[in-house]
């Protein structure tokens, strides 16, 4: 039999190559053509790295394409496989190289229709979930809200961000993350999906592409925050055996102050960062373990703990003195508000049985309020609550904030300018706009 007339066996999957069909548990799988091709061409070399170069001339013969679309069809294959890029089990990235097909492959004989003892073990959650599937193969959009606008709406019971000025500050394919404006606004970080894991870019606002702060290492750099100077950026890494880095804007000066960490949180005045040794990203079911909120000097790396607990997100209030998170209530998944002064001692809870998931809490840059996310209502987005920024105790009940999305999160504003703001949406969620 030729390459392409051959029957291969991998997981539950059975490829066809000849009738350009994929079976999965004798069910036809759908897909398109040019993803079916790819397959092809990867199975066939399985064990083999496949450049680059090779697949986008087999796919586009002939055609100039940009790289992006070989990026944007191995991601869609990933996804109807059910593969994960940071634990493949069927196709895995060679940097700067291309992909190999990493999965037990076998050729059927005639006749054959399945390999027995050769299916797919149930795949194991990933030891690091950087997000929800909902935004699996989305693009970040970015909120910018006027100030004729954000004013106009403050004092009403319902803050409308939605009537504001909305500006897309990305558009490239796959996912986008942790957004960060600079200071003075004129700029932001985030953290993009590459071929070798998530990196660090800082773009312009208004420009169309951003400058990889992170690409020496093969692996994960994500959840960048700005300092309050906008010289330097704080990061979460897994390079070195991970924790917390910081480098300057102009790629120069990378170190690591904390063998630990996550979701790095500057200080008012840049000296210290606050962080979580809780990992999640996201709200899920509640879990146990040691964790904590911590405090670490930029310049000596010193640390000191000020909350034991499963807690994570930690935000700096703007006058220094209270440190804001969200935490587990219960065993049940119930994830609550609260904020806990700096020197450490008793947490004020801020928003407790609101909605089932409560996180992501933000200051104001006037530290009069407190905005969350929320599933209240059933949809995932902005809330905020009054608050006394010296006791950290609640002014009042929590008020929704519109947005044009129905799926909001990681709210940030610029520390000069209150008009400026950054939150992350699924590209799907504006669309038709």
């Amino acid at each position: 039999m030729t390459p392409r007339t051959k029957r291969f066996a991998f997981g539950p999957f059975i490829l066809d190559g000849s009738e350009r069909v994929l079976m999965r548990e004798r069910k036809t799988v759908a897909v398109p053509p040019k993803i079916l091709e790819l397959l092809l061409v990867l199975v066939e070399s399985h064990g083999h790295v496949v450049e680059k170069s090779t697949l986008m001339d087999t796919l586009w013969p002939g055609t100039f394409v940009e790289e992006s679309n070989l990026t944007f069809s191995i991601r869609k294959l990933r996804k109807i496989l059910g593969d994960d890029t940071h634990q493949p089990q069927f196709i895995e990235t060679v940097p700067k190289r291309g992909y190999r097909f990493v999965a037990e492959t076998t050729v059927l004989s005639e006749g054959e229709d399945e390999v027995t003892g050769n299916d797919l073990p149930t795949k194991a959650l990933p030891k690091r979930s950087i997000a929800p599937a909902i935004v699996a193969a989305a693009a970040l959009v970015v909120g910018v809200a006027a100030v004729y606008a954000y004013f106009a709406y403050r004092r009403a019971a319902v803050v409308d961000w939605s009537l504001a000025q909305n500006v897309q500050l990305t558009d490239q394919r796959g996912p986008e993350y942790f957004p960060s404006l600079a200071p003075d606004g004129s700029s932001f970080v985030y953290a993009a999906e590459t071929e070798a894991g998530f990196d660090v870019f800082l773009q312009r606002v208004g420009a169309r592409s951003g400058v990889n702060l992170t690409a020496d290492f093969a692996g994960n750099d994500t959840q960048p925050t700005f300092s309050p100077d906008g010289q330097k950026i704080a990061f979460r890494s897994d390079r070195d055996g991970g924790g917390i880095f910081i480098i300057g804007t102009l790629k120069e000066n990378l170190r690591r102050v904390s063998d630990f960490g996550y979701h790095p949180s500057w200080s008012p005045d840049g000296r210290q960062l606050a962080v979580s040794t809780f990992e999640r990203d996201r709200i899920t079911v509640s879990t146990r373990g040691d964790h904590g909120i911590w405090l670490i000097n930029v310049d000596s790396g010193e640390k000191r703990e000020i909350y034991r607990g499963l807690a994570s997100f930690p935000s700096w209030s703007p006058n220094g003195k209270r440190i804001a998170y969200w935490y587990y209530g219960n065993r049940s998944g119930q994830s609550d508000i609260a904020t806990i002064p700096v020197e450490g001692g008793e947490p004020v809870t801020i928003v407790k049985g609101f909605g089932s998931l409560n996180w992501n809490p933000v200051w104001s840059p006037d530290g009069k309020f407190l905005y969350f996310v929320t599933n209240r209502g059933g949809n995932q987005g902005f809330w905020r609550v009054r608050i006394d920024e010296e006791t950290g105790r609640s002014l009042g009940e929590p008020e929704p904030v519109r947005t044009p999305s129905n799926f909001s999160r990681h709210l940030n504003f610029s520390r000069r300018f209150e008009d400026d703001l950054c939150a992350e949406r699924p590209a799907v969620e504006h669309s038709g706009r």
